[in-house]
């Protein structure tokens, strides 16, 4: 029974995953296997998976019908062994030290869960992410993960596996966003307990797989935000709860999946609270353009202003970053 089941949900990766497989086998930590689980790849990331399955007897692989993500992962865990375990994406990759440091703080803290910080990765820089709980109380840390104080990653949470066996706790079933957020609030409903380390062990790329679904938007992924802001309802602060509605609205408008009707019947009980709280401002026009779409202008002419909005801000950046060379 290894130390750490590290989880890899893999569909169509073949560009990237060998940079992910090759830091999670160049670990410090030696007691740890490797779940490389193809969720019915189209490309050569099937082939890739069994090449490391033959050269290291940690890596070991299942090859599935697509499922989707949240499929994928649940499936992970059901077929992991360890004692703790740990997702990591095939277009990220980890510090040397990352399972050994982790190990080593949930042996100090006897924690079920284990949170540390991360690199975020875009374009133009990298991004130090503290991930520091208001609180290591599971309550306060449930809370921040509502408010976005912290996010809900899978990634850079080791976790015991008892917790998903002991609580009943399983990714949720067609739904393949914010399924990593679901399963961390649900764990962090039980009387767990909680540790933090200080330390940036993951690096989340935000450059390499374009094709991710954190950056579609589609009417799917709407609903899928919705079903969670439903499940957890009850557990949200008023506050919290507007918040999670008004960033699905957001993301319905920006990806221009529903109509003008849709997007007012939505959650129509914040249509009100959201206009009074997002004037028109060129700073934030996706701001201004939802304003418009609630007050029932025709959509087709907020999209525009949106587009003309977002123009200028473009540009009065690009002039204020020349001014200030």
């Amino acid at each position: 029974m290894p130390k750490i089941s590290v989880i890899v949900a893999v569909y169509n990766a073949e560009k990237y995953i060998r940079r992910c497989v090759d830091s999670l086998l160049n670990q410090t930590f030696a007691d740890f296997e490797i779940l490389l689980i193809n969720d019915g790849s189209k490309d050569k990331s099937g082939e890739i998976c069994d090449d490391y399955a033959k050269k290291d007897n940690r890596v070991k692989v299942f090859h599935k019908e697509n499922g989707g993500v949240s499929h994928t992962r649940q499936y992970g865990i059901e077929k992991a062994l360890g004692e703790y375990t740990i997702h990591a994406d095939p277009d990220d990759y980890v510090e040397s030290t990352c399972l050994e440091d982790l190990y080593k703080e949930a042996e100090k803290t006897d924690a079920d869960m284990v949170i540390c910080d991360f690199d975020n990765q875009e374009r133009l820089a990298t991004t130090y992410m503290k991930q520091e709980p208001t609180s290591l109380q599971p309550d306060s840390v449930l809370h921040d993960l509502f408010a976005g104080r912290i996010w809900g990653a899978m990634w850079n949470k080791l976790i015991k596996k008892s917790c998903y066996d002991n609580y009943n706790i399983k990714f949720p079933e067609n739904v393949n966003l914010w399924e990593d957020l679901f399963v961390c609030c649900s764990i962090l409903k039980q009387n767990i307990k909680v540790a933090y380390l200080p330390k940036a062990l993951y690096h989340y790329d935000n450059i390499m797989n374009e094709g991710s679904l954190v950056r579609k938007i589609s009417l799917k992924s709407v609903y899928w935000q919705d079903y969670f802001i439903k499940h957890f309802a009850e557990d949200m602060t008023k506050e919290e709860l507007y918040a999670k509605k008004a960033l699905t609205l957001q993301r319905a408008f920006a990806g221009k999946v529903m109509s003008a009707n849709e997007l007012r019947n939505l959650y129509p009980e914040i249509n009100n609270e959201y206009i009074a709280k997002h004037k028109c401002d060129i700073k934030h026009p996706e701001s201004l353009a939802c304003s418009l779409i609630l007050r029932s202008y025709p959509e087709k002419m907020v999209y525009l202003l949106n587009d003309v909005a977002n123009y200028f801000v473009i540009w009065f950046r690009k002039l204020r970053t020349k001014l200030k060379k």
